[in-house]
């Protein structure tokens, strides 16, 4: 895998991923694991992001979009990484009548990341916040690498 060929957002094909956990491990990228297994709407989403993705020490659980991004965003700012990934696995478990809150929790994670790219202070440093879909079924295709097969 090459780094150049993901966007912020990157969908792709649930095999990919353990290359994908090794190509973030070997570039040093904060990596991030959102266990999707359950995750079928709002509500699911905030739980499950409880439990496998940080906030800032004392940082309430919340389950409001601006909120968490804002946590999370404080807990870049507050680590010495200059790029993080999330990988939410198994991404097709929203396409069962979750649809809405996939494309709000997508939506909530690219203004994050653009958020982190442009910070509004000049003191702050910018960061990188990739997000990775990872899925099964025809919505996940893999990762074309431009290498032949």
């Amino acid at each position: 895998m090459e780094k150049g060929l993901f966007g912020l957002r990157t969908v792709l094909a649930a095999a990919q991923g353990p290359a994908l956990h090794a190509a973030l491990a070997e570039w040093g990228i904060e990596t991030y694991r959102l266990d999707g297994r359950t995750v079928q709407d709002r509500a699911s989403f905030f739980a499950q992001a409880r439990i496998d993705l940080p906030r800032p020490a004392g940082a309430a659980a919340t389950d409001d979009w601006a909120a968490w991004t804002d946590h999370f965003a404080e807990y870049c700012a507050g680590s010495p990484a200059s790029e993080f990934a999330i990988v939410w696995t198994h991404v097709e478990e929203m396409l069962h009548g979750g649809l809405p809150a996939l494309l709000e929790a997508s939506d909530a994670l690219l203004g994050l990341a653009r958020q982190l790219y442009s910070p509004a202070s000049p003191n702050s440093r910018r960061k990188v916040l990739y997000l990775f879909l990872l899925g099964e079924g025809p919505n996940f295709p893999p990762l074309e690498t431009g290498s032949p097969a």
